[in-house]
């Protein structure tokens, strides 16, 4: 997780989630499958030349191949039966949807009425929109180190109008962001997204904009250039009074 184009989706990310998790580790049904889902989320990343949901797609396929590998010894583990490889066809199956639930953190999609660990994991996923106002910041800054050339596919322009059409359409939306996080932390989120939004509608009329020359700019330039221009008539005349 060291590639260039990675800014925000680092092992930062997966420290705070983990950091995250911890604090709700007694919530959580099995701690196992939210974990191996926050580990193997983000293991591919790319944000050129890459179609919406490719990224989860292939972090999941990748997921997939490691599982294969790693069954064979946790059910020599568990013991051969019909009862282990039940649980381990279960748990993979969650680990894979939920990786994939991530493309665009569907709730509907992790919801299998047996229990909320799909909705803890997609809430820490998205628990940095809620963090404080210096580390949101500085997640928008990874994020557009992240989208922006010459690491991501964007301009400045793009990415701009971009970023303010998704932080528009998620504060448009009468539901809660979270579904297992308290009233508290859906408001910081929505506080802090507010901020940026406002932001980068003002750097957005800014961007591009031809370069204006005030008047009192103007008016110096010419006092200046007429004053030069009597030093220099001066100067001619007194070379001639002095021949």
């Amino acid at each position: 997780m060291t590639e260039p184009q990675r800014a925000y989706h680092t092992l930062q990310h997966l420290y705070e989630l983990f950091q995250n998790l911890d604090k709700i580790h007694s919530k959580v049904a099995d701690v196992d499958v939210v974990e191996l889902a926050i580990f193997f989320h983000d293991i591919v990343y790319q944000t050129k030349g890459y179609s919406p949901g490719q990224n989860e797609h292939e972090s999941a396929e990748l997921f997939l191949e490691y599982a294969n590998q790693l069954k064979q010894a946790w059910i020599i583990e568990m013991g051969d039966h019909e009862e282990t490889g039940l649980k381990w066809q279960s748990a993979t199956e969650r680990v894979e949807t939920y990786i994939r639930a991530t493309a665009n953190h569907d709730h509907t999609v992790v919801d299998d009425g047996q229990s909320s660990d799909g909705n803890y994991f997609l809430d820490l996923d998205l628990l940095i929109l809620a963090a404080s106002e210096d580390r949101y910041h500085n997640y928008t800054q990874q994020v557009r180190h992240e989208y922006t050339a010459p690491h991501g596919p964007f301009s400045r322009r793009q990415f701009l109008e971009g970023r303010l059409g998704f932080l528009a359409s998620f504060l448009s939306k009468e539901q809660r962001f979270f579904r297992t996080m308290d009233h508290a932390t859906e408001d910081q989120s929505r506080k802090n997204m507010a901020m940026e939004l406002q932001s980068l509608r003002i750097e957005l009329e800014t961007t591009d904009r031809p370069q204006t020359v005030s008047r009192d700019t103007v008016a110096t330039v010419a006092i200046s250039t007429v004053g030069l221009g009597l030093v220099l008539l001066f100067c001619m005349l007194h070379r001639r009074s002095a021949k």
